[in-house]
């Protein structure tokens, strides 16, 4: 792996050209009519074709050599400023998925297109974390429990999830931001049609205003998460044979695996909150305890590790 160059060849944003297009045939039916509401009220179309455009996958380069990730030659992120690597989805096939590094100087994509397997590269980064980066935060509370079954079971059989740096998710709240990017877009748009007629002043505004106040939630979802949960910063979870034994805001304790009765998948609401937010659910009896998008791995790898446990695997 080291020494190793990247490339990724994202798909053509085909979707993009034809909604696109067909604003653009729009327009020129309008102009050749000398009617523009009609190309007005395709704007929509329009705007989610910018939109697809401007987020669309750009190409990925990339050299990892023994010091660190050279991307495109001109960004270069050193092994040793790295805080975490985590991806938001871990498929159960050898599928590819993106990778996300967060680094002292900001964070940084791998997308899932690259000619490499994901899984190896995800191994490969993840063993050149600093070890005290790798480590990480323990809950004192925790630490003589996970002494414990380190001694007993080992490194390999035991796994320690850590608060990362910057608990709220980057990826939380992405389609209600694209979304409210596309709204803003078409308001924009509509506003160009005031000139030649008035009556575009208030689908403009009302647009514009809506498309703001969407935007700005879709920001605030991303913090409502560790605004609810109790000191953040200190939870812990800590996995082994044995079972699971948790610090997270006010839930504490162990639990053994025979008593665990359901798992479910990331991507469910927890409502015990004033907003839902995103967790994975663990069941036990009369109970459900929620397990939040706050530590360095992703929910999906929490949940696929819990669920190896429980299962005997």
């Amino acid at each position: 792996m080291v020494e190793k160059r990247i490339e990724s060849t994202p798909r053509w944003p085909v979707i993009s050209v034809i909604l696109g297009g067909v604003w653009l045939i729009a327009l020129a039916v309008a102009a050749t009519q000398g009617y523009f509401p009609h190309a007005m009220a395709a704007a929509p179309l329009g705007a989610v074709g910018l939109v697809r455009w401007y987020f669309r996958e750009r190409p990925f380069r990339a050299e990892l050599d023994d010091t660190g990730i050279r991307v495109d030659e001109s960004e270069v992120i050193t092994y040793s400023n790295m805080r975490t690597v985590t991806v938001d989805d871990l498929p159960t096939s050898r599928g590819q998925f993106p990778i996300r590094i967060d680094h002292d100087a900001g964070r940084l994509t791998i997308p899932a297109s690259i000619d490499q397997p994901s899984r190896e590269l995800l191994e490969f980064l993840r063993s050149q974390l600093p070890q005290s980066k790798a480590d990480a935060y323990v809950n004192p509370a925790l630490q003589d429990y996970l002494e414990e079954q380190l001694e007993r079971f080992g490194h390999d059989k035991v796994i320690c999830f850590s608060p990362r740096p910057d608990a709220a998710a980057p990826h939380q709240g992405v389609t209600t931001r694209r979304i409210s990017q596309t709204i803003l877009a078409t308001g924009l748009i509509w506003s160009l049609a005031i000139p030649y007629s008035v009556i575009w002043i208030i689908p403009s505004i009302i647009m514009g205003v809506f498309g703001a106040l969407l935007l700005l939630f879709s920001y605030s979802r991303r913090r409502s998460t560790i605004a609810h949960v109790l000191n953040w910063d200190e939870s812990t979870i800590v996995v082994s044979p044995l079972g699971i034994a948790m610090v997270q805001g006010k839930l504490k304790g162990k639990l053994r695996w025979d008593e665990i009765l359901a798992l479910n998948k990331p991507g469910q609401t927890h409502r015990s909150f004033q907003v839902s937010v995103s967790a994975l659910m663990i069941r036990v009896a009369g109970s459900q305890i929620p397990i939040f998008d706050i530590y360095n791995r992703s929910l999906s790898e929490i949940y696929e590790v819990i669920r190896l446990y429980h299962d005997g695997d």
